[in-house]
């Protein structure tokens, strides 16, 4: 039950990566010194519920790139065609069930089994506390501006579609509705205890903090942009065409972002990449866009899920007090049953379309 609970805080915190692997591995660290389950146990909990749930909840910065790379390429209506795909993200569905039933049953496979033998030897991760954010204690001070986020980015989402939710401009609604709660915020955090001097700081630290993805966001769009003018997607599709049937394309996606985000250690990276070559594609094929998308969206976060490397089980591994390499280890073998679960689907839907 321990367990599982870890799981369902994980699932509920889908609006952000790195606030859903810290809140959640928190909850868990604690949980499982008191209730004997290892820390390798707690990370997979962890990095099986916040990549897969960003994924399949888009609403959030995940959704807003995804987004911004489709209009980039002049995608007709891409928030409906993200919405079209989140049904057959079968990596990020499976990946969240075998996670469920292995927490609910408390099935431990492979080097998962020998980590729960030695988990009386871990040692406890220490947390570095700052003197000065003790003093805010209530957890309304972090609930309130996550309520007014949830609220504020589908209002957004309403207003700049004049109406519709799916004609919105996501990157602005995402951007007001982070402004808004960030104001929230410090008042919330004023009224608990904290200067507003001392919430710029945090409020600066976190900025500094997300500039390497900002780097990375208009790297990936000038990146799409040169495919798209380079016409890198027909070229593929092109090639493809000739040499392998359409009803495989969508397992060789999948297959292909795995492989690209697990060597890379990025699936954003791995978006910037094969959106601008997958657009084409689908309309060269006649495959849908939506079942491409999918596919690789499964495989990117697959791969990035698995890799040794990558933001997520580093922080993961961080945020969860255990070894990255015993991380790493443990979690591989439940992510080759879900990868594998979610193969046969899309080599179903390949044959079905």
């Amino acid at each position: 039950r321990a367990q599982v609970f870890t799981w369902i805080i994980g699932v509920v915190l889908f609006f952000d990566q790195v606030t859903s692997e810290a809140v959640t591995a928190s909850v868990g660290k604690t949980l499982s010194d008191k209730y004997g389950f290892s820390r390798e146990k707690v990370a997979y909990i962890v990095d099986s519920t916040a990549s897969p749930m960003c994924a399949l909840i888009p609403l959030n910065s995940w959704g807003a790139y995804i987004v911004g790379l489709l209009s980039v390429l002049t995608v007709a209506q891409p928030i409906n065609v993200m919405i079209k795909a989140l049904p057959f993200n079968f990596y990020c569905i499976f990946a969240l069930l075998v996670c469920f039933i292995v927490a609910f049953k408390n099935i431990d496979i492979g080097p998962m089994k020998h980590a729960e033998k030695r988990r009386a030897q871990v040692i406890k991760a220490s947390e570095e506390t700052v003197e000065k954010f003790q003093k805010v204690s209530s957890p309304a001070v972090a609930i309130i501006p996550l309520v007014v986020l949830l609220i504020c980015v589908p209002t957004f989402l309403f207003v700049t579609g004049k109406g519709s939710f799916t004609s919105g401009d996501a990157s602005t609604a995402v951007f007001w509705g982070v402004l808004v709660a960030t104001l929230v915020a410090f008042f919330a955090a004023k009224k608990a205890g904290l200067s507003f001097k001392e919430s710029k700081t945090a409020l600066m630290k976190g900025i500094i903090d997300m500039l390497p993805v900002a780097l990375l966001l208009v790297l990936a769009f000038a990146l799409g942009t040169i495919c798209s003018e380079l016409k890198v997607g027909d070229y593929v599709s092109s090639l493809t065409s000739i040499y392998l049937p359409n009803q495989i394309m969508p397992a060789l996606v999948f297959v292909t972002g795995c492989l690209m985000a697990f060597s890379s250690g990025s699936s954003w990276g791995t978006f910037a990449i094969m959106i601008p070559i997958i657009v084409p594609m689908a309309a060269a094929s006649g495959i849908p866009l939506n079942i491409l998308l999918a596919s690789m969206l499964s495989g990117a976060i697959m791969g990035d899920h698995s890799a040794i490397m990558s933001d997520s089980t580093v922080m993961a591994s961080i945020f969860s007090g255990c070894d990255n390499i015993n991380h790493f280890k443990t979690q591989i073998p439940y992510a080759l049953i879900a990868a594998g679960i979610a193969l046969v689907f899309f080599l179903i839907v390949g044959f079905l379309m």
